[in-house]
């Protein structure tokens, strides 16, 4: 694990325990200060805070490793401040968010339950791409164009459909 969180709870509180699994504890906090672009060791403690209770589970646990993969992300787009590393976090924790409703989706049992997961996946699935898009990786947000265009069978027809006219018309030479 690239950072080692542990989480312990007991009565129903959950605590973030800080430091590695080994003893190079400031090592640890200049890697942790790095991931999040911050010289503070106060703003990189508060932001995983924050990004543990966003990825909080019903039940009040915390995955340590699907917390280490969101620091991960952050620290593998290496911000360079603070405000890059709090879009980066928001956008982990979305995608985060957004595949654990994929599973709750695929779990449904009820039309109810279908119906409220394919909505929060789709609202959650929105915002993503909204984060990228404003973030300015026109790549990713292509691709996301992409497959909104796939996923939608009308859309993708009609198209389809624009195209092969033009087509057509041109070969009639009308």
């Amino acid at each position: 694990m690239l950072f080692g969180t542990q989480i312990k709870t007991e009565n129903g509180v959950t605590q973030i325990i800080e430091g590695p699994r080994h003893s190079d504890m400031e090592g640890w906090r200049a890697r942790l200060m790095a991931a999040f672009g911050t010289t503070s060791e106060t703003v990189a403690r508060v932001e995983v805070e924050r990004i543990a209770k966003a990825l909080r589970q019903r039940d009040g646990t915390i995955d340590p490793a699907e917390l280490d993969a969101v620091i991960a992300i952050v620290s593998g787009q290496q911000p360079k401040n603070e405000l890059e590393a709090m879009a980066i976090a928001q956008m982990a924790v979305t995608h985060a968010l957004t595949m654990r409703s994929f599973g709750n989706l695929n779990r449904s049992s009820s039309i109810q339950q279908q119906d409220s997961n394919a909505l929060t996946v789709a609202r959650l699935t929105k915002a993503f791409a909204s984060q990228i898009a404003a973030t300015g990786v026109t790549m990713l947000a292509t691709m996301l164009d992409a497959i909104r265009l796939s996923a939608n069978p009308m859309g993708r027809s009609k198209a389809f459909a624009l195209k092969s006219s033009g087509s057509h018309n041109e070969r009639s030479g009308k």
